[in-house]
């Protein structure tokens, strides 16, 4: 059982289930079976990594749940908000999104609950997620131009948006986290990771 505050815990828990349901809804809206498989893959980790969180901090189910509704809240609101015009973009859009957060995830642990991090694997947060998804858009945008331009466009409309719900997630637990991701500084090593992972993707941050 962790020793760590239980609100940190469910934070980290909450946006690994927000990992799953979006990696779910993807997979019904993938272009392939080969996509729908990897997705549905990935959703089933992502899930299994909400369980083994749970399991590690011996938080009961009603009480993580109340605890995770003001995360899955915030990142709701951008879902409805942030709405893509076809399966690239909403390839992209996850990408972002869950390499932003799977990021503060790892920080969050690293210097919260660091058991957390040890039986996870910082590795691990994302699922592989974004290399998989890496590897599809970088042959797309090689082939396509015009393609990479307007999912470079797409991108830093996504990365401004993921940034706001990091901003307001550390906002929330404010008295626990030590986190200063408010200011440029604080924000300097999610973009940093985001700009290698556009790059890895093909596209310009």
């Amino acid at each position: 059982m962790t020793t760590s505050d239980p609100r940190i815990v469910s934070l980290v828990g909450s946006l690994a289930l927000s990992r799953q349901g979006r990696l779910g809804k993807d997979m019904t809206l993938a272009p392939n079976m080969k996509q729908k498989v990897a997705l549905a893959a990935m959703s089933a980790g992502a899930y299994g990594m909400f369980h083994k969180i749970e399991s590690i901090s011996g938080i009961d189910d009603s009480q993580m749940a109340q605890l995770m509704e003001p995360t899955i809240s915030i990142v709701d609101d951008l879902e409805a908000r942030l709405r893509p015009g076809d399966w690239w973009e909403r390839l992209v859009k996850s990408f972002i999104l869950i390499g932003v957060l799977s990021d503060l995830s790892v920080e969050i642990s690293r210097l919260h609950a660091p058991e957390l991090l040890r039986e996870i694997g910082a590795e691990n947060y994302d699922g592989g997620h974004g290399e998989w998804a890496a590897a599809i858009v970088r042959q797309a945008a090689q082939a396509d131009p015009q393609l990479e331009s307007r999912l470079s466009l797409w991108g830093r409309r996504v990365v401004g948006e993921a940034l706001g719900v990091a901003r307001q997630v550390a906002k929330i637990y404010d008295e626990q986290l030590d986190l200063d991701i408010a200011s440029a500084a604080g924000l300097h090593p999610l973009l940093a990771r985001h700009g290698q992972r556009m790059a890895k993707a093909g596209l310009k941050a």
